[in-house]
């Protein structure tokens, strides 16, 4: 499972153990370490998340009006799309990425980054 938090960071959780065993800097594109229990200062807010069905990629909805795309299989951000606002839901169906949220329309990005796509 995944979730975002108002403290910038993404926490992939292994439910069997009730641990998080990831937690991702969504907006600065790193790694951090939560054994200190001290995260620091992270911003902007991650509001939505989503995995695709392999559970190969990561897409973070973050409240500074981007989208983050992780490969968790290597552990690296890959592509941040500019929203023109904070995004409030994503899926990865496929091999795209949609996003909606205040603005009056759907957007659809290629996992590769790529400008949106057109219906």
């Amino acid at each position: 499972m995944v979730s975002g938090s108002e403290d910038g960071t993404v926490r992939v959780w292994d439910l069997r153990k009730g641990a998080c065993t990831t937690a991702i800097d969504a907006w600065h594109g790193a790694s951090v370490d939560v054994s200190s229990g001290v995260l620091g200062e992270r911003s902007p807010w991650v509001g939505c998340v989503a995995l695709d069905s392999l559970e190969n990629w990561l897409a973070c909805g973050s409240g500074g009006g981007a989208i983050t795309l992780w490969s968790l299989t290597a552990g690296v951000a890959t592509a941040r799309m500019r929203t023109l606002a904070p995004p409030q839901t994503l899926l990865l169906p496929g091999d795209r990425i949609v996003a909606g949220g205040s603005e009056p329309y759907v957007t659809n990005w290629s996992l590769s980054g790529a400008p949106p796509l057109h219906p």
